[in-house]
């Protein structure tokens, strides 16, 4: 039951080509396990996303971080479930949360949040943070964006406790000369000390509009 710790991953790899921009930079969506009654679950959805600098007012500061503001992302923009969705679930939760960090000379701002959802026990699907307006990348302009992560609710047989995502910390932004190889290391943290996979996304779902194109 380890597969899960590659969707969180290879989404945030799928960051590595871009050169300059619109208004999405990169999203990191985890999970864990909260507490469970008889038929569900509570899970915490922990999120991260980045923006250009000045998609959202007003501009991310030390002194608006503060002041919890802005707020980074849409109304309009959630995390849905997609594939194998549990009965009765659509939308995980919003993905709004406040700046926490910002750098100017990448021109990009970071926020950092979290929420709780119900879910049935004994369920794997995926969910998705869906959009257009990605990075303009070197293989494509005005991408779609998809960010997908994977959700278990059964009690792993090993240790007889529900699994838990990993987490990753890295920047939203690396530049990266073409026709060159790097060696980047990715942070992550697996509190249930699994083994963790690197991939780079596959298909739709994961990559969006970017699908088979690094």
């Amino acid at each position: 039951m380890h597969h899960k710790d590659i969707y969180t991953i290879f989404v945030v790899l799928c960051m590595f080509n871009v050169i300059q921009g619109t208004h999405f930079r990169g999203s990191m969506i985890s999970w864990r396990m909260i507490n469970e009654s008889s038929a569900t679950v509570l899970v915490e959805i922990l999120q991260r996303h980045a923006w250009r600098y000045d998609a959202y007012t007003p501009l991310c500061t030390s002194t608006t971080i503060a002041n919890g503001s802005p707020i980074l992302g849409a109304s309009g923009y959630n995390i849905i479930c997609v594939s194998s969705c549990p009965t009765g679930l659509t939308t995980l939760g919003s993905v709004l949360v406040p700046c926490t960090s910002y750098n100017i000379g990448e021109q990009y701002a970071m926020g950092e949040g979290r929420f709780t959802s119900n879910i049935r026990r004994n369920s794997s699907f995926v969910a998705t943070f869906n959009n257009s307006a990605w990075f303009n990348l070197v293989t494509g302009n005005n991408l779609g964006w998809s960010v997908a992560v994977q959700i278990q609710t059964y009690k792993r047989v090993d240790t007889g406790w529900y699994n838990n995502a990993p987490i990753i910390t890295m920047l939203p932004i690396y530049r990266l000369r073409n026709k060159v190889s790097y060696s980047i290391k990715i942070n992550v943290a697996d509190n249930d000390y699994d083994p963790y996979i690197c991939l780079w996304c596959k298909g739709s779902t994961q990559c969006g509009g970017l699908s088979n194109s690094v």
